[in-house]
């Protein structure tokens, strides 16, 4: 019977350090994320050479694809600004 205890016990503890590094993993991965969303916007930035300025889509997608144009709108480095010819206009 104390077996028994001791046993759930431990999954008890095993659990609360699995949620603990699950968090932990979370908070590390959400981080490195915008990390690399903030570089992937200074590359746009200093390949347009301006900050308040409209690129298309598609250019994006050519320059950092489509994991970058992703995290920019993720972490909102970049928002929709209008469509031109169904091409989508970022405003940097």
């Amino acid at each position: 019977m104390d077996f028994i205890k001791q046993e759930k016990e431990v999954i008890i503890l095993l659990e609360k350090v699995s949620i603990k590094q699950a968090y932990s993993d979370y908070h590390s991965e959400t981080e490195y994320d915008m990390s690399e969303a903030q570089n992937y916007h200074a590359l746009l930035v200093s390949y347009f050479h301006c900050k308040d300025c409209a690129v298309y889509e598609d250019a994006i997608i050519d320059i950092i694809g489509k994991r970058g144009l992703s995290l920019l709108r993720k972490h909102q480095l970049i928002e929709s600004c209008g469509i031109i010819n169904q091409r989508k206009l970022y405003a940097l």
